[in-house]
């Protein structure tokens, strides 16, 4: 019983010393990120690193962070944040975003984010390069709104997950959610009808990314891995009367935008068409002349009010048959 004991004594005593070495290591290694990114030009401030976490994880949390990446013209300013890991292997992380308002800008403008238990998840190969198994990210209601207090986009709950394939390189991304609500701003920019649902019904998403290199801990340090090919396996929104599902293959061109196709069928496509004007993404001259090809699409299929199209990604255009409609979308990660 005696050497029970002890036994259970001496990995109590080594448990407590890895745990205090591990939570030394983190907010060392915490502070020496955030000045590694000093020194690349980047503003790079926390006020504090407090530990905490024991016994079960090693954790640090971090107040009052201000990021700016000069490159990308990305920034974040957080009341506050938490960095932990299982205590048995530091591989296995996760960053708890605060409930409070959380200020982001990007070169087109600044917003604040409020989202209730945000948290992202991270899982690591063993090793030095840290190579990424998994990210997720998940949050219950939130909402993004423009600096003045316009409200753009919110939802009652978010799941983002990019998960490792057999190869390195492989990725299979998953997106859903709930309840998602388009804000004052982008309703009023669409001009949508009176007594439009506020929010959408179903938007989900499903892909396999083949990256050109695996996703580690050099990512932000050094040039992002950019993706090759995106196989989508499905994309579905309902919103209303509307209803968009796609699936498609694209690969990158080497300028960087998609080539390949994306197979659309849209249910009260002339609804879309009007959105798509209203907000922009169409120019209003050429509307008439899609408009007219629509229909007789949708009357060669019997259903005027839904189409099953594809469109075409090639030499760094865009086209619904013999029709330009403008820049093949960018695979480009800054």
């Amino acid at each position: 019983m005696r050497k029970l004991i002890v036994t259970v004594l001496v990995l109590i005593l080594l448990g407590c010393g890895w745990w205090g070495f591990a939570s030394f290591s983190l907010k060392q290694q915490t502070e020496q990120w955030f000045a590694d990114r000093q020194s690349e030009g980047w503003q790079a401030e926390v006020s504090q690193v407090s530990l905490g976490g024991f016994p079960a994880r090693v954790a640090a949390t971090l107040e009052r962070v201000d990021l700016a990446d000069p490159r990308s013209g990305l920034a974040m300013s957080l009341p506050d944040m938490t960095l932990s890991f299982r205590t048995l292997w530091p591989g296995d992380m996760r960053v708890d975003l605060p409930g409070s308002a959380a200020q982001i800008a990007t070169p087109e403008g600044r917003w604040t984010l409020l989202a209730k238990d945000a948290s992202a998840s991270l899982n690591l190969h063993p090793g030095t390069a840290l190579e990424l198994e998994a990210l997720s990210l998940t949050s219950e209601a939130f909402l993004l709104e423009q600096t003045g207090g316009l409200s753009l986009l919110g939802g009652d709950a978010l799941v983002l997950s990019l998960t490792q394939s057999d190869a390195a390189e492989d990725y299979a991304l998953t997106f859903d959610v709930t309840d998602f609500a388009p804000g004052d701003g982008p309703r009023t920019q669409l001009a949508l009808p009176r007594g439009w649902p506020l929010i959408f019904d179903v938007l989900t998403a499903k892909a396999d990314i083949t990256f050109d290199t695996a996703i580690n801990r050099l990512t932000l340090e050094q040039q992002r891995p950019q993706p090759q090919l995106i196989k989508l396996k499905f994309a579905e929104a309902r919103w209303g009367t509307m209803r968009l599902f796609a699936t498609g293959e694209f690969n990158r061109d080497p300028q960087g935008y998609a080539e390949g196709t994306l197979t659309i069928k849209a249910e009260n496509w002339e609804q879309m068409l009007d959105l798509a004007v209203n907000s922009g993404l169409l120019p209003a001259d050429q509307k008439p002349l899609i408009e007219r090809v629509l229909k007789s699409l949708g009357n060669s299929t019997g259903v005027t009010a839904d189409l099953d199209i594809t469109l075409l990604f090639e030499n760094g255009q865009t086209r619904l048959g013999f029709i330009p409609l403008g820049p093949a979308p960018s695979m480009i990660v800054r």
